[in-house]
């Protein structure tokens, strides 16, 4: 009798779980038996390894691709990025491996989707890309870059401190499509350094804040701002810049702003507040018009 009493007690029916965990445990069991049983993971290297060689000055070379289906993945080895990709001359940028965690599809571009995780000098980096038909999307969303770090990599250019990054990259056919730029930091700092020969001591900026996005065929800077009542430089910056199709350099300028220096700053460079006298000036700032292009900027007061 008590062995019947036990089996009359026991609960046959299935756990019940909430719907929303219903659902990410099917979509979990469906994109793993997709890459089980579909040859997608051969079609999304494709994908890849088409839009890395179509990218315009800027030969990407890697060492393999290679597929994990546990947390369903590609991973790319011994990636090498050149300096053309930035316009300059030095040692590639190498990346030991970037995983490519698969997030679904996209739909602008088509394509799979991915979270992209990587270090740069041990600076860890994470961003979205989708390897679609015809173009290539690439969102690094609020990255906090080390400076000093980053850097590195870019033995001409000197900056210190750090700062929080977004950053929308469309490229389609191989051309620039559409661009969005947000960088802000609040400790920024340009070390020591020689400008045109022009010998410069640490200048503790603090502020930066810089927003730029497409439009058309020009990039619109909505602003450049440098430094606070407490730095040796303040300016502020907007307008467009004209892209050129085949050389950065040649894109021309139309920018307007201020710029503004401390007092110990001019009594420490008294040649810069020379230069600057033959601008016009408001209150404690310089007005300034940049003409000219990105290879050769022409300064000019603006009136």
């Amino acid at each position: 009798m008590s062995s019947e009493n036990e089996l009359d007690q026991i609960d046959y029916e299935l756990p019940t779980a909430s719907k929303s965990k219903w659902i990410t445990s099917v979509s979990f069991i469906l994109i793993v038996s997709i890459f089980l049983y579909f040859p997608i993971s051969y079609k999304v290297k494709s994908l890849i390894r088409e839009n890395i060689s179509r990218i315009p000055g800027c030969p990407l070379q890697y060492k393999s691709i290679s597929t994990e289906l546990f947390l369903p993945k590609l991973i790319v080895e011994g990636l090498s990025i050149p300096m053309s990709c930035f316009r300059q001359y030095g040692q590639p940028i190498k990346l030991t491996k970037v995983f490519l965690y698969f997030r679904g599809f996209s739909f602008s571009p088509f394509g799979p989707h991915f979270m992209l995780e990587t270090e740069i000098n041990k600076n860890p980096i994470s961003a979205y890309i989708t390897a679609g038909i015809g173009g290539i999307a690439l969102n690094i969303h609020k990255n906090k870059l080390d400076l000093d770090k980053v850097l590195k990599a870019f033995p001409k250019v000197k900056f210190s401190g750090t700062a929080e990054v977004d950053t929308l990259i469309r490229l389609s056919s191989g051309k620039l499509d559409d661009l969005k730029v947000n960088i802000r930091s609040n400790n920024f700092l340009i070390p020591a350094q020689s400008i045109q020969g022009f010998n410069l001591g640490n200048m503790k900026i603090n502020n930066l804040l810089i927003q730029m996005q497409m439009d058309g065929k020009k990039l619109k800077i909505k602003d450049i701002i440098l430094g606070d009542t407490e730095s040796p430089i303040r300016s502020k910056f907007s307008g467009d810049i004209k892209l050129h199709n085949k050389n950065i350099k040649m894109s021309t300028l139309n920018v307007k702003g201020e710029v503004a220096f401390s007092q110990s700053f001019l009594d420490k460079y008294m040649i810069i507040g020379m230069f600057m006298k033959k601008y016009d000036k408001k209150d404690e700032f310089y007005q300034l018009k940049i003409g000219g292009t990105i290879g050769k900027p022409n300064p000019t007061s603006a009136r």
